[in-house]
């Protein structure tokens, strides 16, 4: 069997609030082999760890990410919606996670806007953590000016709809990694995608079922919300 990747979706948050720095910790202490965290643009210009556009579903405030200030932002709880216990918790930055996370663990990084490639890629340049990043995007175009800017980073591309055509545009843009959901790939899919010289993901794999389908199908990376239980699996 190939080797594959566990990846701690937004890190551990069966166990933990999703993108946090306890979630993160812990995915770490798990042993993820990849932990991925979304990141955002605040109004004022910070680089920050969240998944929606709006601050409505993972924190105690409201309205969307891009019409708040870094500061506004920072006052909000980010892990009581989650349990008591995590009251408290803040929305970190990219750079307090990979500062404290750097060499412990590797990165993927999920652009979700377009217009902060640049700072991005300067922030894991700085820290010496190129080597540890893999940048994903569902959106092909932030992909390829990362690609632009400094070619050495490893992309990771969604592909929501699979398509021989589709593959071969990844393929012409330097993408290394393609990622399907678990409930839609098959066996043609990793083989077309292996034989174009891609990798592959599929997500979420949160059960023994879907672990198992991951490992026949012959996946390279396994995302899940369930690293521990997950990786237990994947390592027998």
């Amino acid at each position: 069997m190939n080797k594959i990747f566990i990846v701690g979706h937004r890190g551990a948050p069966v166990e933990a609030p999703e993108n946090t720095l306890i979630s993160f910790r812990k995915a770490v202490e798990i042993g993820v082999d990849f932990i991925e965290l979304d990141l955002r643009q605040t109004l004022d210009g910070e680089i920050i760890i969240l998944h929606d556009a709006t601050l409505d579903r993972t924190t105690n405030g409201s309205g969307r990410v891009s019409e708040k200030t870094f500061d506004e932002i920072r006052k909000l709880d980010a892990g009581g919606w989650f349990s008591p216990k995590f009251k408290g918790e803040m929305i970190p930055t990219l750079e307090e996670v990979l500062s404290e996370l750097g060499g412990r663990t590797r990165f993927i990084l999920e652009l979700k806007v377009e217009g902060i490639e640049e700072k991005v890629v300067k922030q894991v340049c700085d820290m010496g953590l190129v080597d540890d990043t893999i940048i994903l995007s569902g959106n092909w175009n932030i992909l390829k000016r990362v690609k632009d800017i400094d070619p050495r980073f490893t992309l990771f591309a969604d592909m929501p709809v699979f398509s021989l055509k589709g593959l071969r545009k990844l393929v012409e843009n330097y993408v290394n990694i393609v990622s399907y959901h678990i409930s839609k790939a098959e066996d043609y899919m990793i083989d077309c995608a292996h034989i174009r010289g891609l990798l592959v993901n599929v997500w979420p794999v949160n059960t023994t079922k879907e672990a198992e389908k991951a490992i026949k199908l012959g996946v390279d990376f396994i995302t899940t919300d369930d690293p521990r239980k997950i990786r237990k699996i994947v390592k027998v």
